[in-house]
């Protein structure tokens, strides 16, 4: 009922003046906001989750998102951004990245795929927030989910498939992960 009430802007307005003084006080602690795209009030709370990864959430409207900036392959401008399920297109040229496997290929920081030193990697992985299969790479330090945007600070590996897995893996031989029946599955007919 909220969410309705907010559509009309004077409602939204009359909430952002009774947060303010929240809002100011989170300011004064180093929070940063930004107007939000949908209601409008300077109540949007960016925060960066990692390096170029940022998180958006209005305390208002409570629209949120985020967002990753990259270095367009193109014409290397580094002004540019992504977010999740889009493609990429360039602001500045008319650079286009479609698909899953073209946004993982952009954003993935492994730099021994495709060598016998990335034999043993722990990407592509799935992802358990999103239940993407291999969206998984790795980026600053940790693993991102190329269609979430979800980041983790490690991997794991379902004890039945094999495949990495942001998930909890234990357990994950009887039941299997996101994208196997493990053992149960497996015998469930005989």
């Amino acid at each position: 009922m909220e969410r309705t009430l907010i559509a009309n802007n004077h409602y939204a307005k009359a909430k952002y003046e009774s947060l303010k003084p929240k809002i100011e006080g989170m300011k004064t602690g180093g929070s940063v906001f930004e107007d939000c795209p949908r209601c409008y009030t300077n109540a949007c709370q960016v925060e960066e989750e990692v390096p170029r990864l940022t998180s958006r959430r209005c305390l208002v409207c409570f629209h949120s998102g985020m967002q990753l900036q990259i270095d367009c392959p193109e014409c290397g401008d580094s002004d540019q951004y992504v977010e999740p399920y889009d493609g990429f297109s360039c602001d500045k040229c008319d650079c286009e990245v479609k698909g899953d496997s073209e946004i993982f290929d952009l954003i993935d920081q492994n730099r021994y795929r495709g060598t016998k030193d990335g034999l043993d990697a722990d990407t592509p992985a799935n992802c358990d927030e999103c239940q993407g299969y291999h969206t998984v790479c790795e980026y600053e330090g940790g693993y991102l989910c190329t269609n979430c945007f979800a980041h983790f600070d490690a991997v794991g590996q379902c004890q039945w498939c094999n495949d990495p897995m942001t998930g909890e893996t234990e357990h994950t031989y009887v039941t299997g992960c996101e994208h196997c029946e493990g053992y149960a599955g497996h015998h469930a007919d005989d």
